[in-house]
């Protein structure tokens, strides 16, 4: 006798009854009786049934010159709907327990109780353990993931152990919000296989910003993975004070313990930003002096602000900014790095034969690292060089990886290098550069102003871009 229906990788007990040839019930020893599968995927163990498949299994029980055979009926992982733990979530304080119920839900609706000793269980971090039917947290504030399996169903439950009054935000494969107090952090979907716990914090001020840069206010990220990850996110900070985003610049300080400048602009009353890592996340102002005079009547005034606010393009000793000087590779490569944050990588050769000045080694080891700067056929990198708008636009290019568009009539069509025609095509159609007049003029020197307000409008356009 014994169940006509199980369930596999659950083990079921049989048993044997004797009767004599008149069906009357007769003393049987259950030490005697031989169990075996005769047909199906299961095994005994004595008179325990353990199924290993869906199907069903033939039976037979022997005991000394009789037998039976019983037809059983199993439900395996392709009729089950899912694993379901509960509690889905658990937050606990360090050293406590939680009791666990495990379930299999039949896609028929049906429901079968499941002894959590039966179930792989396996864990992420220091958070713990399941010892018998319950989850014992560790004695360390930590977060993870208390993962599940039973056959070939999985379930996740996402674990906090943190002391009252603490508490983790939690991002996923779909993406996820961490939102604390003026700070606003977006994460894009598709960059995790499964979620990670963020534990955040105020952050103290610290005394090693950049020269020039006063701390306003932070946070501390703290990522809770199982191997080591670096991801991006898009950074919002709105204080009651608007006025301080106008020269506020995000930084961040990764596991090299060295602040990172992000890419930052204000925009209707806060402060965007663009972060490549998480650690220590700190929002600084710029002590920006006066705003040069040649640029109080300039056409280019209100796209080269933001940039002298924030220290990411500077004027000349003697107070000018000569917004129609011509704009060389070297300064270009430094505005570039600057606006965008990129560290100089620390083992980079550059592919040029000439003399590359020592203030903008850094910013075109940085460049060329990311390739968006490169040497010439002669191999030559010619940092002195003024660039022409047609190279304007292929490092433009480079930078955002822009959708394909189609190019302007424009009049001087003709004259846009084969080598640059599809970057142009790009870069215009994105509205990031125009002619004038009717001209894209590809072979004239571009100038500080002209560079100043395409960074303006590249950051905008990358600020606004997923993560």
């Amino acid at each position: 006798r014994g169940p006509q229906e199980i369930v596999a990788g659950l083990p079921y007990r049989f048993r044997a009854a004797g009767y004599d040839r008149y069906f009357n019930p007769c003393p049987l020893d259950p030490q005697a009786v031989t169990w075996e599968v005769e047909e199906g995927s299961g095994t005994f163990k004595g008179p325990e049934l353990t199924a290993h498949a869906g199907g069903t299994l033939v039976v037979r029980a022997r005991a000394n010159s009789a037998t039976e055979i019983l037809r059983v009926k199993v439900v395996g992982s392709e009729e089950m709907a899912r694993l379901v733990i509960t509690p889905a979530q658990i937050r606990v304080a360090p050293g406590e327990q939680v009791r666990l119920t495990v379930q299999l839900r039949g896609k028929d609706g049906r429901v079968w109780s499941v002894p959590a000793q039966y179930v792989e269980w396996t864990v992420t971090g220091k958070i713990g353990a399941v010892t018998g039917e319950a989850f014992c947290a560790g004695s360390e504030t930590a977060a993870g993931l208390l993962m599940a399996r039973f056959g070939a169903l999985t379930a996740t439950v996402p674990v906090e152990v943190a002391p009252p009054g603490e508490k983790f935000q939690w991002i996923g494969p779909e993406g996820g919000v961490v939102r604390e107090g003026n700070f606003e952090l977006r994460f894009p979907a598709g960059r995790l296989s499964q979620p990670v716990a963020v534990r955040v914090a105020p952050l103290t001020a610290p005394a090693d910003l950049p020269s020039g840069f006063t701390f306003t206010e932070g946070l501390s990220l703290k990522l809770y993975a199982h191997a080591p990850l670096k991801i991006e996110a898009v950074a919002r900070w709105t204080p009651v004070a608007k006025e301080y985003c106008v020269n506020a610049v995000f930084f961040v300080r990764g596991k090299d313990a060295k602040w990172q400048r992000q890419p930052s602009l204000d925009d209707a009353g806060g402060l965007w930003g663009r972060i490549n890592d998480c650690g220590e996340l700190a929002v600084a102002r710029y002590e920006a002096g006066l705003l040069p005079t040649d640029l109080a009547q300039h056409w280019a005034r209100s796209a080269v602000a933001p940039l002298l606010n924030r220290g990411l393009i500077r004027g000349f000793p003697d107070g000018s900014f000569r917004p129609d000087a011509p704009l060389t590779r070297a300064q270009f490569a430094a505005l570039l790095v600057a606006a965008f944050g990129w560290a100089e990588p620390e083992e980079s050769p550059l592919p040029c034969s000439d003399a590359v000045p020592a203030w903008a080694l850094p910013s075109i080891r940085a460049a060329v690292a990311r390739g968006v700067l490169t040497g010439y056929p002669d191999g030559r990198c010619q940092p002195n060089r003024p660039v022409v708008r047609a190279e304007l636009a292929v490092l433009l290019d480079r930078i955002l990886r822009l959708p394909e568009g189609k190019l302007p009539a424009f009049r001087d069509a003709a004259q846009i290098p084969s080598w640059a025609l599809p970057a142009v095509r790009r870069v215009t159609a994105a509205g990031l550069m125009s002619g004038s007049g009717g001209f894209f003029r590809p072979v004239a020197t571009a100038t500080r102003a002209e560079a100043a307000a395409l960074v303006t409008r590249m950051l905008t356009y990358y600020l606004r871009q997923p993560a």
